[in-house]
């Protein structure tokens, strides 16, 4: 699902949670997840899907066996990577289910 290819790119920024997790994964996925991030932060092209509500804009990524967690802000046109998870444990959390961070 692409966010807007229409609209100009967004900035890619990183919380630190996220940042330590790719400094520790092997460094052929976190070339993976970071061109996948870049690519959709130009394009708004990605695998992509909203968890929040109207109200919090929580999103998820797929990248291969891994799922990256991010929020959109409009006013500042940034595209906030908030956490990695692998697959099996990305939805456990009870704060994502709810959409909550």
């Amino acid at each position: 699902m692409p966010l807007n290819p229409k609209a100009a790119p967004l900035r890619l920024v990183y919380k630190d949670m996220a940042l330590e997790k790719l400094e520790k994964m092997p460094l052929e996925e976190a070339e993976q997840i970071n061109q996948s991030l870049q690519r959709l932060a130009l394009t708004g092209h990605g695998d992509t899907e909203m968890l929040g509500d109207e109200y919090i804009s929580v999103f998820r990524l797929r990248v291969g066996k891994r799922r990256i967690f991010f929020d959109l802000v409009s006013q500042t046109r940034e595209l906030v990577v908030q956490d990695i998870e692998n697959r099996g444990q990305a939805y456990t959390k009870k704060s994502r289910a709810k959409g909550k961070r």
